[in-house]
């Protein structure tokens, strides 16, 4: 029985963690909301691209919490952009939008619009007949490198004076529709991969040419260079509020008195200012990036223990600094834990080297550990990651490319007295 409990749990792991960390992976991320300064839109996603705003207005969101989304006129709002990363074989389109009122018979409006301005770009629209009569409501839609292009609408008039979650995304064989969560439209008829033209830049509540203007609110503009599946489609649906921030500061790295340099490889989302500092003698090749350089110091290389600290300034109402530390250890010296009480089982333990296993606990809420830490019987570390959890209680550790041998387990740097054995 425990076996097949094994198996459904590692099914649930892969949705959860979908869920999870999928909303973090925008290349563009405008929530709106306290991101707003002067004629700047603030990007809190990973590559900070600030929009510019044009004649826009703040009105009260689908919460009714005021100035917190955006409203466009009509004929002169809009945000413009630069898309250094938008030239993806895929994407995905995601976003709170409501209408004042639909377009005039034979016209758009155009809420996302990135390509160029001669006629090459994606786009997610609100329609009335337009294009020859042939597309009405909610549709989106891009063109190829033979200029040709592909569409999905609804066909359905869009509902005015309501808010909608609309998501759009592609790749080279489907185009598909989502509304509130549900998928309403998909098409791949003439789909090939996507093409936006050389020089190509973003507008949003407007096409890149200056025409199409968007009458209505959004709120929420999401990015992502690849297709989101439709569970996570579904989540960003039903989040309410901005997600929490991630700062995770990489796996811990076993350094010796010869190192020269470490490549660190931490990793933050949704925050507005980031900081590495060091509790060393060592420096780094820039503090304020997310995986620098760092030059270990003689205080260093003698240590048993060098703590490396991310911090970064939260993206929230109150601003908070969080932090997450990776630690360099020495080779030579080792770690030498106290072991703890913790009460840990693991299953199944012998466990083969080229697969994974669960740890569970009935003290522990293991939706609070951080990190998670297999050392050698020298006290080395030789794997750290940040935990996949399945419920409060239970965790599940990738062992693939484990060396045979005994290991022990530690949760936020606490060893436990559980043995775990590694054979082929």
């Amino acid at each position: 029985m425990k076996k097949y409990y094994f198996l459904l749990a590692m099914l649930l792991v892969s949705v959860y963690a979908v869920a999870q960390y999928s909303l973090y992976e925008m290349v563009v991320y405008y929530p709106v909301e306290n991101a707003i300064s002067d004629d700047t839109i603030y990007d809190v996603g990973a590559h900070k691209t600030h929009g510019i705003l044009h004649n826009v207005a703040l009105t009260t969101d689908r919460n009714g919490h005021r100035n917190s989304a955006i409203s466009f006129n009509g004929y002169d709002s809009y945000i413009e952009m630069d898309c250094p990363y938008f030239s993806r074989p895929e994407y995905c389109y995601s976003l709170w939008a409501k209408v004042y009122s639909n377009p005039y018979y034979g016209e758009s409006q155009v809420l996302i619009s990135i390509g160029t301005d001669y006629g090459v770009d994606h786009f997610l629209m609100n329609t009335n007949h337009y294009s020859l009569n042939d597309h009405l409501g909610w549709l989106g839609g891009g063109y190829h490198a033979d200029r040709t292009h592909a569409i999905v609408d609804l066909q359905t008039p869009s509902k005015e004076g309501e808010w909608m979650h609309l998501t759009y995304r592609r790749d080279a064989e489907v185009l598909e529709l989502f509304i509130n969560g549900e998928l309403v439209k998909s098409s791949d008829v003439n789909v090939q991969a996507p093409y936006f033209g050389d020089d190509f830049i973003g507008n949003i509540g407007r096409r890149v040419d200056g025409s199409q203007y968007f009458y209505g609110a959004m709120d929420d503009i999401r990015i992502f260079e690849r297709m989101l599946e439709p569970e996570e489609i579904m989540e960003a649906y039903l989040q309410d509020g901005i997600p929490e921030p991630l700062v995770d500061a990489g796996m811990d790295q076993i350094i010796s008195p010869s190192t020269i340099d470490v490549q660190l490889s931490g990793m933050a989302r949704l925050y507005t200012s980031l900081t590495w500092r060091t509790m060393g003698d060592g420096g780094f090749s820039d503090i304020a990036v997310e995986n620098p350089i760092y030059y270990p110091g003689p205080g260093d290389l003698s240590s048993e223990i060098t703590n490396l600290i991310l911090s970064c300034t939260a993206y929230s109402d109150d601003l908070e600094v969080i932090t997450d530390t990776v630690r360099l250890v020495n080779s030579t010296l080792g770690i030498y834990t106290p072991v703890s009480d913790l009460k840990v089982s693991v299953f199944p333990n012998p466990i083969s080297k080229n697969g994974s296993f669960m740890v569970e606990s009935p003290t522990i809420d293991m939706t609070s550990i951080k990190q998670l830490q297999l050392i050698n019987t020298f006290g080395q570390v030789v794997k750290a990651e940040r935990p996949t959890v399945i419920d409060q209680n239970s965790i599940v550790v990738n062992s693939e490319q484990l060396p045979d041998g005994i290991y022990f387990l530690m949760l936020d740097g606490i060893r436990t007295s559980q043995k775990i054995i590694v054979k082929n």
